[in-house]
């Protein structure tokens, strides 16, 4: 997973940001805008995702941004999707 801040590689490394994430967001929202799925063949499979990601700190800031996701999906065991890659681009 490859975030604007950090590319995660692992489990663990997935827990590590996310611990750091609850540290310091109180609560937060995601406004799906555009959700967009692409067969790209052989069993791959492509997601976009737009939208509107806002949160309040734990000390009382807002913070607001739009976001990109960009999903690559792979047939797994009895073809049920697994994650390949997954990219977000944000912008205030």
């Amino acid at each position: 997973m490859r975030f604007p801040e950090t590319t995660l590689r692992s489990h663990a490394d997935f827990k590590r940001w996310y611990a750091g994430i609850g540290q310091t967001i109180a609560s937060n929202t995601h406004t799906l805008e555009n959700v967009k799925m692409s067969v790209l063949g052989g069993g791959r499979y492509q997601v976009d995702i737009v939208g509107l990601w806002q949160a309040e700190s734990k000390k009382g800031e807002y913070v607001v941004f739009k976001f990109r996701q960009q999903w690559t999906l792979v047939d797994g065991p009895g073809k049920q999707p697994l994650i390949q890659t997954y990219l977000v681009e944000a912008a205030n």
